[in-house]
């Protein structure tokens, strides 16, 4: 292939559908931001509930006057549950005590109380690894013991996170779908359009026998053209866009630097693809 007669062919290419180019790339540099856009937003709420799930604990609190054995027994066989990393029993006596130490304004009015106000309980440190869905589960199963009175772990905010979570997933999942199958189409007419401007030349290079890479080449150089541009005016939007919300919300934005290279690559990779759809054997024998 000739490299120096594919770039100027490429050149040509991009002159003479400059329009219709220029459509493309907005429209991939927009669809690319919208996707990454919610790639970002899934990302970081997973770190979010990552480092949260480092300071979960499961506060279970246990029915009164247990034996003394049931009670060890049963922080035993709490130790060897899968996701949880430590147990701790909390006396009464201890909770008051610490109560009071992180509140010292209620102290005069505590001290007309018993300890038995504050409920002994056993204090769970759950694995990062746990997955929230599991709480519900290891709750049920502690539960079942018949031994507690209540478990408490902040599920108020875990389950609609986790569900919330769960949604953003199946939507980066719809829009790779979607996204993929529109932009495809618009690069393939787009490069079909600049094929039928210049089938003259197309046709004058098979009859002089040139290569098939030569004849695709500038085809395939243009669609690759279009797509990183669309990415690269995507991660520059993004980047733009973590710079605002950190100004005004004081939000930073992780993964940025991650996602701004896969969005680069993933624009390259879909014009690429586009291309070589456009400049099938088949694709040219429809268009011509």
């Amino acid at each position: 292939m000739n490299l120096n007669f594919v770039i100027k062919e490429t050149i040509k290419g991009l002159r003479v559908n400059y329009r219709m180019g220029f459509t493309s790339i907005l429209i991939t540099s927009f669809s690319l931001f919208v996707l990454f856009l919610f790639f970002i937003l899934t990302f970081n709420a997973f770190d979010v509930i990552r480092k949260a799930s480092n300071k979960i604990e499961m506060d279970i609190y246990l029915k009164k006057d247990l034996p003394q054995n049931t009670r060890e027994v049963f922080i035993e066989i709490l130790k060897n549950y899968a996701g949880v990393q430590d147990v701790k029993l909390i006396e009464g006596k201890k909770a008051k005590q610490k109560f009071m130490k992180e509140f010292p304004e209620y102290s005069a009015l505590l001290s007309l109380f018993q300890d038995d106000i504050f409920p002994e309980r056993v204090v769970l440190t759950l694995k990062p690894v746990l997955l929230p869905l599991s709480y519900k589960s290891l709750k049920k199963n502690i539960e079942s013991f018949g031994l507690v009175d209540e478990v408490i772990f902040g599920e108020e905010w875990i389950f609609p996170f986790s569900k919330f979570l769960l949604f953003l997933f199946f939507i980066d999942i719809f829009l790779i779908i979607l996204l993929i199958f529109l932009l495809g189409i618009v690069m393939v007419q787009t490069l079909r359009l600049t094929i039928l401007r210049r089938k003259e030349v197309v046709n004058l290079l098979e009859i002089i026998g040139a290569s098939e890479s030569t004849i695709r080449g500038p085809f395939v150089f243009e669609g690759s053209f279009y797509g990183i541009c669309g990415g690269l005016i995507s991660g520059i939007s993004l980047f733009f866009l973590n710079m605002i919300i950190k100004k005004l919300f004081n939000i930073h934005l992780s993964y940025m630097d991650l996602v701004f290279s896969i969005s680069l690559l993933f624009g390259l990779l879909l014009g690429f693809m586009s291309s070589l759809i456009a400049v099938s054997q088949r694709e040219r024998q429809e268009a011509w």
